[in-house]
């Protein structure tokens, strides 16, 4: 009886301190996020597919976008995306983007625990870096959707050497996001293990070959593989410093935590491998060899080598490492004793602090009575945010003669989502529908190219940033006035519109 005591009160302190972690990343979607800028156009892109049917679509967002067929191969993720509006609205989408969240973290934590289920701390910690990392790049989108769909394989995978769950969650996963494709990655890295250990079957290949079947399982089979070549090798804004979670990982105070989290997770598997070596060599006898500590085998060596290559390079890949390296962080963490959470009192403390937590967080969930444009700018009184003021005066104001607007790229995909159609907006954060010459000349050169490029555009008016846009300057010398101004934006028109002459109102 007294054993089973200390399993259950053992579980609660587990439980306890995972909801710490887990409720404090899901209320930052609540109290601090915003809305992420490509969840608006990801709902336009949901409305064409509504009406022009599942498949290769040519876009109508942008008129600078080529005309041809591009892959939306998200399509469940963004169909799904319009319906939770539809349903509630932003409300529903936040809700959805916390509890997406929280899914990420409870598997995360699954994960880790089936790995190491001896040690409660091992398993915290490795809940707490892999929120530490993951959780800027969370947001109300597909790629979040996909994170949620790999981290419960992740579990599957880690608990069971079959786990055929998985096959239906890679057949969601392959029309959610192409991040899927990195479930047979993982099960082929096990599957390395199984056949040097001698234990590979005809049922193994089976199941490894059902997983590939499975990611192959959209319609969008070949427009996503030629999407992901793209990416990679052709899209120069993903290699261009300028999109930040195409970026570095070290880049920036809070990039650099995150790489010393990252160089501390390999550092510390190697000196486990090192040591266990170490203890098995014959220099040791057998009766004085101590117990070789955790290690990684050979394919979640490879595992993690190649997630910390790809979170380097760019640290959009952040939460794909936080989620493969979880559970072998929680196996090579050193042994720390449990005695402390299993301590009623600190138990009761635990309890209470997350009641308090869980809360906080449910107050501060917006209101019904809340307007979206009031929430989406709540905590950017300096400037930033969304264009919801300028937005409005365009609809109000401004009459869609060629039916164009101008703007820069992170406010692409919200005004041709406010707007409503009535513009088409130069440009978005689509970065694979613009061809290289469009990009190089709007953000890789200087203000004679943007200039030239601009003065052969008939557009109605311009939407951009009060602070630091690159077309501001190209757009007066070009004779554009202000007509509208406020602390988050300008709106400009060209010299031939009558409203060139309006007073310059001012919120």
């Amino acid at each position: 009886m007294r054993n089973e005591s200390l399993a259950v009160r053992a579980g609660i302190g587990l439980m306890l301190l995972t909801a710490v972690v887990v409720l404090s990343a899901a209320g930052k979607q609540i109290l601090y996020d915003s809305m992420d800028p490509d969840a608006f156009w990801h709902m336009r892109v949901a409305e064409q597919l509504l009406r022009d049917g599942v498949g290769p679509l040519v876009d109508e967002l942008s008129f600078a976008s080529r005309k041809e067929p591009w892959t939306p191969y998200s399509w469940l993720a963004e169909l799904f995306m319009r319906q939770v509006w539809e349903a509630g609205g932003y409300r529903a989408a936040v809700l959805v983007q916390a509890l997406s969240t929280a899914a990420i973290l409870t598997f995360v934590t699954l994960a880790a625990l089936a790995a190491h289920p001896s040690s409660r701390w091992a398993v915290v910690l490795a809940c707490f870096v892999a929120a530490f990392l993951a959780l800027p790049f969370l947001s109300f989108r597909p790629v979040t959707m996909c994170f949620v769909i790999l981290a419960a394989s992740r579990w599957l995978i880690e608990r069971d050497r079959r786990p055929w769950w998985i096959v239906p969650l890679c057949v969601i996963g392959s029309n959610v996001h192409f991040f899927i494709w990195l479930v047979p990655a993982w099960v082929g890295c096990k599957l390395i293990d199984t056949w040097r250990g001698g234990e590979m079957k005809r049922i193994d290949l089976l199941f490894f070959g059902s997983i590939l079947a499975a990611c192959c399982c959209t319609p969008m089979l070949p427009g996503v593989v030629a999407q992901m070549i793209e990416y990679q090798f052709g899209d120069v804004m993903v290699g261009a410093a300028i999109i930040a979670e195409f970026q570095p990982l070290w880049l920036g105070t809070m990039g650099q935590i995150a790489t010393g989290l990252v160089a501390a997770v390999v550092l510390l598997a190697a000196a486990r491998a090192i040591a266990n070596r170490q203890r098995n060599s014959p220099a040791h006898r057998d009766d004085e060899r101590p117990t070789a500590p955790a290690t990684l085998s050979l394919g979640e060596w490879l595992m993690l080598l190649v997630a910390t290559a790809l979170v380097l390079k760019m640290s959009r890949f952040a939460p794909v490492f936080a989620i493969t390296a979880a559970p072998m962080l929680a196996r090579i963490l050193p042994k720390i004793s449990d005695r402390v959470i299993d301590a009623r009192p600190i138990q009761v403390g635990l309890a209470i602090f997350v009641t308090l937590l869980a809360a906080r967080v449910a107050w501060d969930f917006p209101r019904a009575n809340l307007p979206f444009d009031a929430w989406v700018n709540r905590h950017l009184p300096e400037g930033g945010g969304y264009p919801v003021a300028a937005a409005a005066f365009v609809e109000s104001h401004v009459r869609p003669e060629h039916g164009k607007l101008l703007n820069e790229f992170t406010w692409g995909g919200y005004l041709g989502w406010r707007l409503d159609g009535a513009f088409q907006t130069l440009l978005d954060e689509r970065t694979q529908l613009f061809e290289r010459g469009f990009w190089e000349t709007m953000y890789l050169q200087d203000d004679a190219a943007r200039a030239s490029y601009l003065r052969g555009v008939k557009a109605d008016a311009a939407v951009l940033p009060a602070r630091r846009s690159v077309l501001t300057g190209v757009l007066e010398q070009l004779g554009w006035r202000r007509i509208y101004t406020d602390e988050r934006a300008i709106v400009m028109v060209p010299p031939d519109s009558l409203l060139a002459q309006t007073r310059l109102p001012t919120d």
